[in-house]
């Protein structure tokens, strides 16, 4: 007997294939919706490689050279990396600055009576020899020069891990 000959059993095969093809399709997409965990581009003081790390890290952490940074707290910062033509491209990238905090800055950032000055960063170029507040002439300065390292006709894209 064939399927066309019985109807049921054809509408029986036809409801199980959707029932899995849906099943399958809700399975992916739960996958896809399980965020990986973001991550930032980080810079070790004492070795000056890039690495990754937690997002939600704020600055001087632990690096991987697992030796004190030049203040003697951790030798990880921030490092803002960009490419002037596609993240994707490693090869591209390049640190266009850093950044850390005061210890008085981290203690503050979960006070909702500080002020931004209070809790503001210090970026610098990865030759500075020291920092600049990050919302000061010369830390705008820093910020623009990393702008300024592609062609006229070139945009900087910020960088991701995960890119």
């Amino acid at each position: 007997m064939s399927l066309a000959e019985n109807k049921p059993l054809a509408i029986g095969l036809i409801v199980v294939i959707l029932a899995a093809a849906v099943a399958i399709g809700v399975i992916n997409m739960q996958e896809e919706s399980h965020e990986r965990p973001q991550l930032n581009y980080y810079y070790d003081l004492n070795t000056k490689l890039v690495f990754d790390g937690p997002h939600d890290l704020i600055p001087p952490i632990d690096a991987p050279s697992a030796k004190p940074g030049p203040d003697g707290r951790g030798a990880g910062v921030r490092a803002y990396v960009f490419s002037c033509t596609d993240c994707k491209d490693k090869s591209t990238h390049f640190v266009g600055f850093l950044e850390t905090y005061s210890e008085q800055a981290k203690a503050k950032m979960n006070d909702p009576n500080a002020t931004e000055a209070e809790t503001t960063a210090s970026i610098k170029r990865e030759d500075d020899e020291g920092w600049a507040v990050a919302s000061s002439p010369e830390g705008q300065k820093v910020r623009t020069d990393a702008y300024k390292k592609c062609a006229a006709n070139q945009r900087p894209q910020q960088c991701t891990p995960r890119q």
